[in-house]
């Protein structure tokens, strides 16, 4: 009994339909981050991991407002609870076991003793991201700082959602977090570095400010939707939607091309998070497009792609190293691990997934 009162959904919050352009940018963004890690490290035109890190933390807590502006979750130290567990069930046991695959091919840790242990533990408790030492921060799972820093922001919402009820004062936060931002940033970039000890854009700080500031966007997305959704049948509306849909990424491309080398990581949160806002009007035809079965379920597993993939780049290297050397290129080799990847976690999460949150359930539940 106390388990479904746990994990059930508050019955005041309003199911609303899911942003399909949104979702497809967040997969193309989790692409292009597996992209960087397994294979595009000196061919990229601009920083692809640094650009979509910034772009799913805002999308995430923009989705995160969507989903509960005028929707109360009560601002409680247990709502908290709820609300991270509801996300970390779905994730951690799938983490837990591509994390302890990995440490067997982690060559440089072969040695069982107290600072091993005390690294383990670290991971295994999602807390490496409060660190600023590297060895720390990056020990064999480095890419699991993503998932530490959206658990926080994830423990924090239920309190954060009470700045979005109102457009203009939610204008006011909304400033503020930009503000913030980019003084956080502009400080520690001007020889502040040890002010905090945190690993800097892999610690939650900065991520949760990203996370908020995508947040303090939908009270203005809602007062523009109860608008447009007037005209969403009109075929002019779709032509416009469309046509914004297929220019507006070239055109992000083009900044982030444009200014990679010139701008600080605050500055390219402004112009993600205007993009993020405008390709949210989920009204053209593409977003129909991406919203059908064979599009969904090619974006269903995103997260356990990003979570496998490390794992399947150092065991296929160890075992089909020689393909290397076979004449096929590089490209060609990043597209066959590209579909291990989506193969085995598709997998997971068509057959595993659930029972395994189900089992974590049971032992936590079991423990307290």
């Amino acid at each position: 009994m106390e388990e479904e009162v746990i994990l059930k959904k508050p019955k005041n919050v309003m199911k609303r339909k899911t942003l399909n352009y949104l979702g497809f940018n967040k997969f193309v963004g989790m692409y292009l981050i597996i992209r960087m890690h397994l294979y595009s490290h000196k061919t990229m035109p601009f920083d692809y991991g640094i650009r979509m890190c910034e772009l799913l933390f805002i999308s995430s807590g923009f989705l995160v407002g969507y989903n509960y502006y005028k929707n109360p979750m009560e601002p409680t130290i247990i709502s908290s609870f709820k609300y991270s567990y509801k996300h970390l069930r779905s994730f951690y046991p799938y983490y837990l076991i591509n994390f302890l695959y990995g440490l067997y091919f982690y060559k440089n840790l072969r040695k069982f003793d107290l600072t091993y242990i005390e690294l383990l533990l670290i991971n295994i408790l999602m807390i490496a991201n409060w660190s600023s030492h590297r060895k720390i921060a990056r020990f064999y799972f480095g890419i699991s700082w993503f998932l530490d820093n959206i658990l926080y922001c994830y423990f924090i919402s239920p309190l954060l959602l009470n700045s979005i009820n109102n457009l203009k004062s939610s204008l006011k936060c909304l400033f503020f977090a930009l503000l913030a931002r980019i003084l956080v940033e502009e400080f520690l970039n001007r020889g502040a570095y040890n002010v905090f000890d945190t690993n800097y854009h892999c610690g939650p700080i900065i991520r949760i400010l990203e996370f908020y500031i995508g947040m303090l966007l939908s009270p203005l997305y809602f007062t523009l939707k109860d608008y447009l959704d007037k005209f969403q049948n009109k075929f002019t509306l779709k032509m416009i939607s469309t046509i914004i849909q297929i220019i507006l990424p070239i055109y992000l491309c083009y900044l982030m091309i444009k200014f990679d080398k010139i701008f600080y990581r605050c500055y390219f949160i402004l112009i993600i998070s205007a993009y993020i806002f405008i390709i949210s009007f989920d009204y053209g035809y593409i977003s129909s497009l991406v919203g059908t079965k064979l599009f969904k379920t090619i974006m269903s597993a995103q997260l356990e792609m990003y979570l496998i993939q490390i794992n399947v780049d150092i065991t296929f290297e160890k075992y089909f190293g020689k393909i290397n050397r076979s004449g096929l290129s590089g490209e060609a080799i990043f597209f066959i691990k590209l579909m291990i990847i989506f193969i085995i976690s598709y997998f997971y999460r068509k057959c595993f997934r659930d029972k395994l949150a189900i089992l974590m359930d049971k032992i936590i539940f079991f423990l307290i």
